[in-house]
């Protein structure tokens, strides 16, 4: 549903910002923290701007179990980002969530911005958007 809103966590500037326009071109609602901690606080400080789904690089964010943990408490939908270094920084669970959280989603490197977008559609319950700049899965192809 378009207008949606999504918080987009990630402390690399460049990759949060082609996500935020992908997103904001596809019609959501979309704000950029560079901290879990950054996102903790918008979830606490302002309950009414709650998003309807979040997307975590977990890259930048291994080193900060605490605010990983504050931010789970606020029970928003997450998809975590998540690659090899990552993967050894936070520990798995015995039922597979990484660090012990309860992912919507977990996606691994390598990816792309459309990949992204495709999990985020499809876990805000609608196919993703075909509108925008050409970075999703390209179209299939017709049958023979």
């Amino acid at each position: 549903m378009a207008g949606e809103r999504i918080w987009v966590v990630d402390a690399e500037h460049w990759p949060r910002a082609y996500l935020l326009a992908e997103l904001t071109e596809r019609g959501y609602d979309v704000t950029g923290f560079e901290t879990a901690r950054d996102a903790v606080v918008r979830a606490i400080v302002a309950r009414d701007e709650r998003p309807a789904l979040m997307v975590i690089d977990l890259h930048g964010q291994a080193g900060d179990h605490k605010a990983l943990d504050a931010l789970a408490r606020q029970e928003i939908p997450t998809v975590a980002i998540a690659g090899i270094t990552t993967v050894v920084a936070i520990p798995a669970a015995a039922d597979g969530a990484l660090g012990g959280h309860p992912w919507e989603a977990i996606l691994r490197r390598p990816l792309t911005i459309g990949t992204i977008v495709e999990a985020v559609a499809r876990l805000l319950n609608g196919p993703a958007r075909s509108r925008g700049s050409g970075t999703s899965s390209p179209p299939p192809k017709p049958e023979r």
